[in-house]
């Protein structure tokens, strides 16, 4: 090459390369540039040589000193910048659609130029990968991007993209923006759904509104806005939908003060047994839950699920939504904990919320530590605090409503002039501007403070008297325990003013039991002499009032169960609560989860629960031989640390025992506190144990009764005279000929116990017809359990199937249930078995003749009995002829063969199943379905689909995505109407090309690897790697 041309090339690949921020890849920098990949390599290599690129790993670079990338870039003209960037965002955006780069990277390029309809979907996608990735910042700062771009544009699909950037930036925005402009985006974006007519979005764009209204304390607006909304998404009646609408309604519920409310509305969503915390409510709605338990005195119960659900997130890196449950355990914290105690673990998680980037919890944490410091007599650092909170608040125009107490509390020490008075607060003011509001907790506060401004300014008693059973009424509204006894305790002060003594008295004693839970510091000193015991019997006569009253009106035995474990977790301070019953499963543990508060069927097999477990068991074969089963970790009796660790530093459990049986265990624990529970209260869980003895039967004859209708319907249904009907395969989508006859087979083998084999090219559909033959046999009330064998590593594949014992190899910490062992009695689905190793096949060969197995390093024979469904897209028959397969283990499985037809021999079939993805797509990406015109689809029928339905599915995702309007567009597709193409004489490149392919789809597109193509081919990984990109092979 001429040296010229050389420089020019330098140039090109320097330019493109000072694009980047941070590493890239020479494939990348090869597009860019637009040069050849030997001359890129050889330009690299000189670059690394000159010392201003550096290798990074296998393919990848970086600039040695970002001072470079300035330079180059300065030294470009802003239209020739914004042509490299553009060109740089345009390869992205298609990288992200075909290979699933991570959006994100989009968002240095098109950040720094104008961008049309096509750029602004990019802006969205990064937008949503950073807040995939926990980065709520650099997300905002996508769509308000975004949102200018928009601005300037115009169209349908501009419309559809500004409403769910408007939605996406409500989500993101809060104490990160003004508040007034993220409501002045949601009513843009209200103005554009209610021109395309689309309610759905409009039901959701006014209960952003509508939250955004209550920061803003215009609460009558709020109200009515969110009336509005809540209407249309109840006559849309989409399941995406009312998800939102109850998660929102569960907030308004929260902003209104209404926390006992709450508590209900979450008792009645919850399952018997809770999942991963994040299951069932979003997590940021079953943070607000566990914050409402704290404020209704439920502690324990709602620090667990804090606790938990802070865990979770953790483990999960969002650092941003642990934040949120950091914040809400602060307060719960300050109930239970001395001042000093509770200032050091915030402290202790400062620097935490600070690297989670809640901008939000971070400012109510200031709130909280300016009166934590006031309460400590550390004005100085008080004051800082306070100054933080308050200015932060009125930068972003945010009301921190659950935090105004601490606010009052100040504003009252300014009046006594205890603290600097500053920034123009006021107390009158602040109460004014209460009782003006919708917030039930916040009136009570305000008429406890209007109360002792009016005894400070020595106005009448009566007037006095007036304030505080207007704050009772309101607290008690509200159901803030704490702060009822607060104003309850301010009422005996003006008893024991006006020489009641005898009234405070009996007022003290009423409140001892419930103050029981709280620290010592609740209890002003003035107040203490008359809380000289704090009993709590009138507490436990609550609780079993309570719970009788529950007994006779809950007429679901499952509902009552949850009723009990909620009670004793009240009464004792424990923190999780479940119900154990004996396991039927001889394979199993001896005893199964039932029913639990704050306990996770996952936490339960963990082996920090082991110590539980062994209790559990014990107080189940023993019964009532033993007096108690409490158990405790040893150490300082009241040492509390939060998220410390999985294990219970408490537990205590009674055996539930009816008619003279051992029905179950019921247990509790706190993880918080050692030395939780006394021997009193084992008395206390044997009386709920009989309780929940009761509860328990009557649920299991509500399961054997819902059992037996579903069993007489069943036996109707096989005593009538039965036809093959479509009607009974509505999950297979299809009305061709192919179609029926796959289903007749099914239909045909579906009641036997046979083996079945469902041979099929990939992505036809195979999986689908193994689910119809297990729903429509007799085993399909039992597991339906599923293995993909390529998936699975040589390594490990014995222990997935089989199982394996606890130090069978290394990483074996704990025993392990296998495949084959969880399918007894149902079903199991061996997907792509033509991938399964020689060795693993003469294990699956024993196992089919015997139903026996071991676990790998094991001894003990296992027997399961199971019905077995294999799968493959490989010529079986063949490999068996190579001795690649084992002609007995296919002669096994060959049993009943069922051909699934590929996409292009129904084609048929195409609308219907192209209706159906847009469908899906449509609910998933909470959008209104599209509408396909008869081009279109023409578009689709003439198409020869090699990747059969799974390349169909992707087709429709990617043409949703980029088409706006209420049309759907199909993408560019292979020009190969009907497959007549096909038979047209080949050149070499297109064969070499349609062989890759073929060996591709026969590999399920594994390219590297035992079992991969490259393998498969006989050819080095990397050269095939180089000939795929060189055909433009990319996976569908």
């Amino acid at each position: 090459m001429a040296p010229a041309s050389k420089k020019i090339a330098q140039e090109k690949v320097r330019e493109a390369v000072c694009l980047f921020e941070k590493d890239f890849s020479i494939d990348w920098i090869i597009e860019l540039s637009g040069q050849r990949p030997s001359l890129t390599l050889e330009i690299f290599e000189q670059a690394m040589e000159d010392g201003w690129l550096a290798p990074k790993g296998a393919g990848t670079y970086a600039l040695a000193d970002p001072k470079i990338r300035d330079h180059v870039l300065a030294g470009m003209g802003p239209g020739q910048r914004e042509k490299r960037f553009r060109s740089a965002a345009m390869l992205f955006l298609k990288e992200c659609r075909e290979n699933d780069l991570d959006a994100s990277h989009l968002a240095p390029f098109l950040l720094r130029i104008p961008n049309d309809e096509q750029g602004c979907a990019g802006l969205l996608l990064a937008g949503d990968a950073f807040v995939k990735r926990f980065q709520p910042d650099k997300a905002l700062e996508c769509y308000k991007k975004l949102k200018d771009d928009l601005l300037s544009l115009e169209g349908p699909g501009i419309d559809d993209l500004f409403i769910r950037m408007a939605l996406k930036t409500s989500k993101v925005s809060t104490a990160r923006q003004s508040t007034d402009e993220t409501a002045a985006v949601l009513r843009d974006a209200l103005v554009r759904a209610e021109k395309r007519g689309d309610k759905a979005s409009q039901a959701l764009i006014r209960m952003h509104i509508a939250k955004n209204e209550w920061l803003l304390n215009r609460y009558d607006s709020a109200n009515e806005i969110f009336k509005d909304g809540w209407a249309l998404a109840l006559q849309c009646n989409e399941p995406w939908l009312m998800r939102s609408a109850l998660a929102f309604r569960t907030f308004f519920l929260f902003w209104q003060g209404r926390f006992k409310e709450v508590a209900a509305l979450y008792e009645t969503a919850v399952s018997d047994v809770e999942a991963r915390p994040e299951g069932g409510f979003p997590l940021l709605v079953t943070i607000t839950a566990g914050q409402c338990y704290t404020f209704t005195g439920q502690i324990t119960q709602g620090l667990g699920m804090l606790d938990a659900i802070q865990k979770s997130c953790l483990e999960a890196g969002d650092l941003h939504t642990a934040a949120f449950a950091t914040g809400s355990i602060h307060s719960a914290l300050h109930s239970i904990k001395s001042t000093a105690e509770t200032l050091e673990y915030i402290e202790a998680n400062h620097a935490a919320l600070k690297q989670s980037g809640n901008s939000y919890i971070e400012m109510l944490a200031d709130g909280f530590l300016a009166h934590l410091y006031y309460l400590k007599g550390d004005i100085r650092r008080s004051v800082a605090a306070l100054r933080r909170f308050v200015l932060k608040c009125r930068e972003v125009n945010v009301d921190a409503l659950h935090h105004k107490p601490h606010l009052l509390e100040l504003c009252w020490a300014m009046e006594q002039g205890k603290y600097p008075r500053m920034l123009n607060l006021s107390l009158d003011r602040e109460i004014q501007s209460i009782l003006v509001g919708r917030n039930v907790f916040l009136k009570g506060l305000a008429y406890r403070y209007s109360a002792l401004l009016q005894a400070y300014n020595k106005e009448p008693e009566e007037a006095i008297r007036r304030s505080l059973d207007q704050s009772l009424k309101w607290l008690e509204e509200s159901g803030h325990e704490l702060e009822i006894l607060r104003t309850r305790m301010e009422t005996m002060r003006r008893l024991l003013l006006q020489g009641e003594a005898k009234a405070a008295q009996g007022m003290a004693d009423r409140l001892s039991g419930v103050l029981e839970q709280y620290h010592e510091e609740t209890i002003p000193p003035d107040l203490k002499p008359l809380f000289r015991t704090r009993a709590s019997a009138q507490r436990l006569l609550s609780g079993i009032y309570s719970l009788g009253n529950d007994m006779a009106s809950v007429q679901d035995g499952k509902e009552l169960l949850h009723s009990i474990l909620s009670t004793v977790n009240q009464l004792t301070g424990a923190e999780r609560g479940a119900i154990f019953v004996a396991n039927e499963d001889p394979h199993g543990p001896p005893m199964k989860l039932r029913a639990s508060r704050n306990l996770t069927a996952d936490q339960v097999e963990r082996p920090a629960f082991e110590p539980s477990m062994r209790l559990i068991q014990q107080a189940a074969s023993l019964g009532v031989d033993k007096k108690s089963f409490i158990r405790k970790e040893s150490g300082p009796p009241e040492e509390w640390s939060a998220g410390s660790g999985e294990a219970a530093r408490s537990s205590i459990c009674a055996p539930i025992i009816f008619k003279g049986k051992t029905l179950g265990v019921l247990y509790h624990d706190n993880r918080l506190l050692n030395s939780a529970f006394k021997e009193s209260d084992f008395e206390l869980l044997s009386f709920f144990a009989a309780q929940a003895a009761a509860a328990l039967d009557n649920a299991n004859a509500q399961d054997e009764i819902k059992r037996l209708k579903s069993a007489m319907a069943q036996g109707r249904r096989i005593q009538s005279p039965r036809r093959f009907s479509r009607e009974n395969y509505k999950e297979v989508i299809g009305k061709s000929q192919a179609v029926r006859n796959m289903l007749h087979l099914i239909e045909q083998v579906a009641g036997t116990d046979s083996n079945v084999l469902i041979l099929g090219e990939t992505g036809v559909g195979k999986e689908l017809a193994a689910n119809a033959v297990h729903y429509h046999s007799k085993r399909r009330g039992k597991a339906f359990v599923k293995a993909n064998c390529s998936a699975l590593t040589e390594t490990l594949i014995n222990s997935e199937l089989f199982g394996h014992e606890k130090g069978a190899f290394t990483g074996a910490s704990s025993r392990r249930i296998g495949r084959f062992e969880l399918a007894d009695k149902g079903t199991i689905f061996l997907d792509e078995i033509g991938d399964l190793p020689l060795d693993v096949q003469a294990n699956l060969l024993r196992v089919l003749q015997s139903s026996e197995f071991e676990r790998v390093g094991g001894n003990e024979t296992i027997r399961s009995d199971f019905r077995l469904i294999a799968a493959t897209n490989r010529d079986l028959e063949s490999l068996a002829a190579e001795k690649k397969f084992r002609q007995d283990l296919y002669y096994r499985l060959n049993v009943f063969p069922i051909v699934v037809p590929p996409l292009r021999d129904r084609k048929e079939d195409i609308p219907l199943l192209a209706e159906q993805f847009i469908r899906v797509f449509a609910q998933k990406m909470q959008i209104e379905a599209k509408r396909i015109s008869r081009e279109e689809m023409n578009k689709l029928l003439k198409y020869h689909w090699p990747g059969n339905i799974r390349e169909l599915a992707n087709v429709i995702e990617r043409g949703m995505i980029l088409s706006s309007g209420p049309l759907f567009r199909a993408p560019d597709l292979e020009d190969l109407p009907d497959g007549r193409s096909l038979h047209r004489p080949h050149s070499l490149e297109e064969n070499e090309r349609s062989h890759i392919l073929w060996a591709l789809e026969q590999k399920n597109w594994k390219v590297r690897g035992p079992g991969g193509v490259a393998e498969f081919l006989d050819i080095n990984p990397s050269t095939l790697a180089a000939r795929m990109k060189k055909l433009g092979i990319k996976r569908p």
